[in-house]
């Protein structure tokens, strides 16, 4: 692990159903506090130091948006096959290309209280070869139009 610091422009949850897949940057949503029922968020700003890390929300309250922002049926996400996807879109040093990493998790909504997550791979992806980065580039693009629509 390198001793600079990365800035981390997204942090991207997909929701991937049997009918379509649904976006969205969580990045902006950090708790200030260290207790989980802490309503307050604020945006990151400045770099990540090594060994340092974001804390946002739970996985079940990053699903929750996803639905509350897509507005997203129950109907939809009961007959569905759901995997929440998470994916970090970075710039490291001065490089120009943007780094990136992603992991997969099978969700399953019938689990008590609140929902179970198994993850698909024992590793998170990092995304550091030329033709990846600019997969990641698409990622950070396509998150940024949907902003601006």
């Amino acid at each position: 692990m390198s001793s600079e610091a990365i800035y981390v422009q997204h942090l991207i949850a997909v929701l991937h159903t049997d009918e379509r897949s649904y976006s969205l940057d969580v990045v902006e949503y950090q708790q200030e506090g260290e207790e989980q029922e802490e309503s307050g968020y604020r945006t990151h700003q400045g770099p990540l130091n090594s060994g340092g890390y974001l804390h946002i929300q739970s996985f079940n309250a990053i699903f929750q948006q996803i639905v509350r922002y897509w507005n997203i049926s129950r109907d939809v996400l009961n007959r569905s096959s759901l995997a929440l996807e998470i994916r970090v879109v970075a710039i490291y040093g001065s490089e120009d290309m943007p780094t990136g990493a992603w992991r997969t998790f099978r969700l399953d909504l019938s689990a008590a209280p609140a929902h179970q997550l198994v993850p698909h791979s024992i590793d998170t992806h990092r995304m550091s070869s030329r033709r990846q980065r600019k997969q990641v580039l698409e990622w950070a693009k396509a998150i940024e139009m949907h902003k601006v629509y």
